[in-house]
């Protein structure tokens, strides 16, 4: 092949070479721009938000039933003169009304007596809140113990100087003493020795005497305290199962107390609540829900046969007037007139007798309803007659009618008299128990106390024997010493300085082990302390709004200068004050609605957004129209924990006993950190948000979801109220058009 040919051959190649090159490009870029649609595709659009201000919206709802309107109470303030009253009792009044006025001068002596108690409350919280933070935490316990040791440990060293002192004080000695002299020291010295070891050995012999003696004493405590304690639950648990015997008939009382005194107050609705759960606890829950089913199905009967009758008397009513019309239009002189008047006497003697049956059948359905319980009848007779002879008669009602109220409701089968003997027995013999206990165990604290005694005795006793003897051998050695030792004062000193030192081991070691103990102790009661000193600050606080509530409303009638004004439309239904008398407790000033009311129940956790005043929109049962109300009263519902709200309904009068539904709409304060309620996610970790974050990758910026975990302090239906960890510029997630997780790529657009 020639360099011509040669060099065509690699220009060709060259060509398709960059041929293939542009087509790899092409074919490079074509699947990058299809790899991104794709990813983009199979990215989730999202929806974001960022944190803002915004208002809580709050539809409270609830059911409830019309009523017939309870009298308001009005809060009377002791020992404030009245100055003047501008209404009289059954007086008509209007909302704003002025009922009466407090004596201007007392009212500002009791507002400064009310605002002294108020700061003495609110000194006392704060008082308890600076001494939470201050309270003890056990480290001067913990400084004591180490400055016992370190003390204990200063006497261990200056017992060892003091010991080379003294032996230097011997040596000393010893140089200057003859054999003999030297031998009779010795002695002398060992005899002291052995007088000290003896004092030595008598104080830890009878220390631990005394210390086993008040060790046993102690346990002698606890163990009688352990056994009072237990003979005392012994008794609690029988008194328990005693009360839980009488616990019906004690709970029908405290019911039939409660119903009473609605019916003094001619408080009708709750009456009958009260009466509810008297028949629910004498019959049980079950058997009264049956037993009101069956009650139900005979009224029904009763309606189904009053219907029934009304049914056939309309009927015969259509018949008898078409008789009389065809009697009339026979001539009495007519031969037909008799057999016309005779077929009319006919229809007469057939209506009487299908009207008899008709109310026979109602007769009976109405003796079947009594019939399905006799004692339920019986209750509801006697109760109910017994309520308004009460009504009528406040101050005390028929004492006939008492006895028979009382022994309908409590009769043989509220207690079982076999039981409660045995029962009663029972607490009888556990508190002869707790007696003798408590007897038995004070001779055995008293003997052990008695030990203790004694062994306190012997121990002063046997270490002043000991005592003695010890000085007396180191006055012997004294005596030699003054005879060949010139340095007499010296070599005492010496010799009561290692006495001294000896000594001060024991006291330090003993101050030692009584800073343990009492850092013990303390490790042992703090906790219980700290639930007390919790328990202490919870009733300051509530006792200080207590007082700053009294305040509060003083200080409105103070604005009213004095003044007292009706809140509603009604009557004045209860007025025991006069001019110029001073408030003891017992006076009642009360005013009864002139209205038809709603009650009904919402959720405690709406409670700080509902208020007196507040419009309240009711939809009745079998009403087309909604009805506008304003609530009158608030008050807390114990037995379903939540609270019950009373509103005022227009003039038009409704029916007692018209189920609804009732709603209030409000909304809150502005608040930071509003997020949608559709951003919040929850797993077992806790609440959490889903925020955009960009970030770069080898494809470019792209957006990744990242978790957030949230407190949320309040929220409604659509808006939720966050603690403050989002920035103001972070995009919060809150809707995808798919699932979106912790770490997914996402982006931001519309969908549907």
């Amino acid at each position: 092949m020639n360099e011509k040919e040669e060099k065509i051959k690699k220009n060709q190649l060259q060509k398709k070479a960059g041929k293939f090159l542009i087509v790899f490009l092409v074919a490079m870029i074509l699947l990058t721009v299809v790899s991104r649609i794709s990813s983009t595709l199979t990215v989730p659009l999202v929806s974001t938000q960022k944190v803002r201000k915004d208002v809580l919206n709050y539809n409270i709802k609830g059911d409830g039933r019309i009523d017939s309107a309870n009298t308001i109470y009005l809060d009377m303030f002791q020992n404030l003169q009245i100055e003047d009253v501008y209404v009289k009792k059954g007086q008509s009044v209007k909302k704003g009304d002025e009922l009466f006025r407090y004596d201007m001068n007392q009212l500002k002596e009791q507002i400064e007596k009310a605002t002294k108690e108020y700061e003495a409350s609110q000194r006392a919280y704060e008082k308890s809140l600076l001494k939470g933070t201050m309270e003890n935490d056990g480290s001067e316990e913990e400084k004591n113990v180490k400055r016992a040791n370190e003390d204990y440990q200063k006497a261990q060293n200056d017992y060892e100087e003091a010991r080379e002192v003294y032996k230097e004080k011997i040596e000393e000695i010893k140089k200057n003493l003859s054999d003999t002299q030297k031998e009779e020291y010795e002695k002398a010295e060992e005899e002291y020795d052995l007088a000290l070891e003896a004092y030595e050995d008598a104080k830890d012999k009878y220390g631990k005497e005394v210390a086993d003696a008040n060790e046993a004493y102690t346990l002698a405590k606890e163990t009688s305290n352990k056994e009072i304690k237990e003979a005392k639950a012994e008794l609690a648990d029988a008194q328990s199962e005693l009360d839980e015997v009488l616990l019906k008939k004690t709970t029908l009382i405290q019911y039939m107390n409660i119903f009473e005194q609605h019916a003094k107050n001619q408080n009708y609705s709750e009456m009958y609540k009260e009466l509810e759960k008297i028949y629910s606890t004498y019959f049980g829950k079950k058997e009264y829900a049956d037993l009101k089913d069956k009650i139900s199905d005979a009224q029904d009967a009763v309606d189904e046969a009053k219907d029934n009758l009304s049914a056939v008397k309309a009927k015969w009513k259509l018949i008898m007037e078409e008789e009389e019309r065809t009697l009339a239009q026979v001539d009495p002189s007519d031969p037909e007139y008799a057999s016309a008047l005779n077929k009319y006497k006919q229809q007469q003697l057939e209506q009487e007798n299908a009207i008899r049956e008709a109310s026979d059948a109602v007769d009976n359905k109405v003796k079947e309803v009594g019939s399905v319980s006799a004692k339920y009848t019986e209750i509801t007779d006697t109760a109910t007659t017994y309520f308004y002879n009460l009504a009528a008669n406040p101050s005390g009602g028929d004492s006939t009618l008492y006895k028979k109220y009382y022994l309908a409701i409590i009769d043989s089968s509220v207690v079982d008299e076999a039981e409660h003997k045995v029962k009663n027995r029972a607490v009888e013999k556990a508190k002869a128990a707790v007696d003798e206990t408590v007897t038995e165990q004070d001779k055995l604290v008293t003997k052990a106390k008695e030990v203790v005694d004694d062994a306190n005795a012997q121990k002063k006793k046997e270490i002043m024997k000991a005592k003695a003897a010890m000085k007396k051998k180191a006055k012997a050695v004294d005596k030699l010493l003054d005879k060949v030792y010139e340095d007499k004062d010296g070599m005492r000193t010496a010799r009561e300085s290692l006495e001294t030192q000896k000594a001060t081991i024991g006291t330090a070691k003993r101050t030692v082990e009584d800073a343990e103990d009492k850092l013990d102790d303390f490790q042992k009661t703090s906790s219980i302390d700290e639930k007390i000193a919790e328990m202490d600050q919870e009733d300051l606080e509530d006792d200080m709004k207590t007082k700053e509530e009294v305040l509060d409303k003083l200080n409105q009638v103070l604005d009213a200068k004095g003044k007292v004004s009706s809140e509603i439309d009604g009557m004045v239904t209860a007025l025991d004050i006069e001019i110029k008398t001073s408030i003891t407790g017992t006076e009642k000033v009360a005013i009864t609605p002139s209205c038809s009311v709603f009650i009904g129940s919402f959720e405690k956790e709406y409670m700080e957004y509902v208020e007196k005043g507040d419009k309240v929109s009711c939809q009745l049962t079998g009403y087309k129209n909604v009805v506008e109300g304003e609530v009158i009263d608030i008050a807390y519902n114990s037995e379903g924990d939540c609270f019950d709200v009373t509103a005022k309904l227009p003039d038009e009068k409704f029916a007692p006993g018209i189920t609804g539904q009732f709603t209030i709409n409000k909304s809150s304060e502005k608040y930071d950190n509003c997020i949608p309620i559709t951003a919040l996610r929850k797993d077992n970790s806790g609440d959490y948000v889903l925020v955009m974050k960009e970030t770069s990758t080898i494809l470019g910026k792209e957006f990744i979801a990242y978790r957030v975990n949230v407190t949320i302090n309040k929220k409604d239906f659509q808006i939720a109220v966050i603690n403050d960890v989002l920035g103001y510029d972070e995009e919060v997630i809150t809707g995808s058009n798919r699932n979106v997780m912790e770490g997914d790529r996402v982006r931001k657009g519309s969908y549907e």
